[in-house]
């Protein structure tokens, strides 16, 4: 009974805690309507009218609506959009991109960096991530701006690499935030499926 009685004391504990990080997180603005996306399996172009934005899926990689998502999944640097993995069930499986919506126009990095940091700060604490090491800001193919991090994963054993892109500055009233985690590879900035993903970002 003793036993039982502390799983559940820290059951508790570990649900309050994703609370408060929920919470922490959690936008300031009015949020918006995330979750009415389309998927054509022939295709695979994933597609929102809402936000205006698609995406095409490689082989084996998988969409989560955030309507599906725990609450520690939806946590983060702005409102969740969605997650796309490689694993049907598991959206934090490698190489991971959780897509975040921000209803302004011109999202810069100094603005987004202190937030995502202190998201990293709070996954080290937790024990998920140990060694944290920033590598700087990075352009991918002079569409989107971000900053990446390498760092050694306690929950998948391996050395990784997490950051962001932003995706801004159209003619267009938001922005989108992509935080990308994935294994690191040698003589790759990205894992390819990742750069596929990114590449196949339109807004309509």
């Amino acid at each position: 009974m003793i036993l039982t009685g502390g799983l559940l004391s820290f059951k508790i504990l570990q649900q309050g805690e994703i609370l408060t990080s929920y919470l922490l997180f959690k936008p300031t603005w009015e949020q918006k309507e995330l979750t009415n996306w389309e998927y054509n399996l022939e295709s695979r172009i994933l597609r929102n009218s809402n936000i205006q934005i698609q995406l095409s899926l490689p082989e084996d990689f998988y969409f989560h609506n955030p309507k599906n998502l725990t609450l520690k999944d939806q946590t983060g640097t702005g409102q969740i959009a969605g997650i796309i993995s490689s694993s049907e069930t598991d959206p934090n499986r490698y190489p991971s991109i959780r897509i975040f919506y921000f209803p302004e126009p011109f999202l810069e990095i100094d603005k987004i960096k202190p937030e995502f940091v202190k998201f990293l700060d709070l996954s080290v604490n937790q024990g998920e991530m140990v060694e944290v090491h920033e590598l700087g800001e990075e352009n991918f193919e002079k569409r989107m701006d971000g900053v990446f991090w390498t760092y050694y994963d306690n929950l998948r054993p391996r050395y990784a690499k997490t950051g962001f892109f932003i995706a801004s500055g159209d003619k267009l009233p938001d922005s989108f935030l992509f935080h990308i985690s994935e294994s690191l590879v040698k003589g790759r900035n990205h894992e390819e499926s990742v750069e596929k993903i990114l590449q196949s970002f339109k807004r309509e």
